[in-house]
């Protein structure tokens, strides 16, 4: 049976702007107990403009590489994989990269 977080989601179906919103530190945990209190990556929070302004979380793991702005900042990722898992929740998206900057940079 094809397990649904072996299929990988095309990137460009998000849409061709990305806003970052929010960056929020990521943890280790275990056992469901955090277990350091330094950050191993970080959740960058970006509102899709081609999809209503849904957002999405995308994780990178590592040292912060850009701020939360004080508004809508059009960032790229590189590196961006998309794929699906499941939760008592429902479906859910799993978004990685490699890294991040904003969309005016080269």
């Amino acid at each position: 049976m094809l397990n649904l977080s072996e299929l990988i989601i095309d990137p460009r179906s998000v849409g061709k702007k990305l806003f970052l919103v929010a960056v929020k530190p990521v943890y280790d945990y275990k056992d469901g107990k955090r277990v350091s209190d330094e950050p191993v990556g970080y959740k960058y929070e970006v509102a899709l403009p081609d999809k209503h302004l849904e957002k999405l979380s995308v994780r990178i793991d590592g040292a912060c590489q850009i701020e939360e702005p004080e508004s809508f900042l059009e960032v790229v990722f590189e590196g961006l994989q998309l794929s699906l898992y499941w939760t008592p929740n429902g479906h859910q998206i799993k978004a990685t990269a490699s890294k991040i900057r904003p969309a005016a940079a080269k």
